[in-house]
């Protein structure tokens, strides 16, 4: 936890949608059924790795908000193939089926809730706060644990330990 200030949170967020590429996914076709996703949640093995208030574990992210951080869209192109977004996820590719796969995102979108700011769009498109997101980025290293779209390039920020017990 960095403990960013909200104006940092918002630096960092105004940088990387401005750095990122547009999504070109699969569409979630927005007919799932949310009891019928926390039913499969639970019974194909979502909480073996995962945390949804406190139930389950945490052994990968914790869910119980994620429908106030990802869209519909994404979400459901990640639950039906996560290799195909990120090839070196821990993440198994489940082999749902597109309907089963509609009914998660139609779960897991109901877990958190969306707030609107007013004048938020505005700041995260304003050039001096997406200059400052670039160097809070850079001071803290995120680039270190998570590829960024225009810092590949960055060095890594600790120390290289591939062949240190040689």
């Amino acid at each position: 936890n960095f403990r960013l200030s909200w104006e940092e949170s918002e630096a960092a967020a105004a940088y990387l949608l401005s750095s990122s590429m547009p999504y070109n996914g699969p569409r979630s076709p927005g007919n799932g059924n949310s009891e019928t996703g926390k039913q499969l949640v639970e019974s194909i093995g979502c909480l073996g790795c995962h945390q949804i208030s406190g139930v389950g574990n945490a052994f990968a992210p914790d869910l119980s908000r994620v429908g106030s951080k990802v869209n519909a869209d994404w979400l459901f192109a990640w639950v039906k193939n996560p290799q195909e977004y990120l090839p070196s996820t821990k993440m198994p590719n489940l082999r749902l089926s597109d309907e089963q796969a509609a009914h998660i995102t139609a779960y897991l979108t109901t877990l958190g809730a969306k707030t609107e700011r007013p004048g938020f769009a505005q700041k995260l498109a304003d050039n001096k706060v997406v200059e400052a997101g670039n160097r809070l980025i850079g001071r803290y290293g995120c680039y270190g644990c998570h590829d960024i779209y225009g810092m590949e390039a960055q060095p890594r920020v600790g120390a290289e330990l591939t062949t240190f017990a040689d």
